[in-house]
């Protein structure tokens, strides 16, 4: 029973020095802005959790008005300032308007036909318009 217990904590241990070691050696091939590391964010959890828009404001102030997070595998871009997010809304609104479809969605194929998931395009126009008319 001892060995069990062992032999799955040097598991343990061992995946997550390779997780480490991956996330210290991996190259990105492109450029994201400035923001805080996980340990800064880890650090300031209890303000998050008081007061979000006040810490959201610091960090602002700190990094400028485009801030890029990064929570585990994703990455977000935060844009604070109100002109840079109409400009970046208005000239590219197609890029921004399409979300994140779970892989769940995707091995059923429901993100073929499935509004919620559809990116912006004819098809979806005309689903969208087939749901908002009454039966009745």
């Amino acid at each position: 029973m001892d060995s069990l217990i062992s032999s799955i904590l040097l598991l343990m241990f061992t995946c997550i020095v390779i997780q480490v070691l991956r996330s210290f050696f991996k190259k990105e091939n492109y450029k994201l802005p400035p923001g805080p590391s996980l340990l800064t964010i880890l650090g300031n959890l209890h303000e998050f959790w008081k007061k979000p828009p006040q810490t959201m404001a610091n960090l602002a102030n700190i990094y400028g008005p485009i801030m890029c997070f990064k929570e585990g595998y994703s990455t977000s871009v935060i844009i604070s300032s109100p002109e840079l997010a109409k400009e970046v809304l208005k000239t590219h609104d197609l890029l921004f308007s399409d979300r994140m479809i779970p892989q769940v969605i995707t091995s059923l194929n429901h993100d073929c036909l499935s509004l919620p998931f559809l990116p912006v395009s004819p098809l979806w126009r005309d689903l969208r318009n087939v749901e908002i008319d009454p039966c009745f």
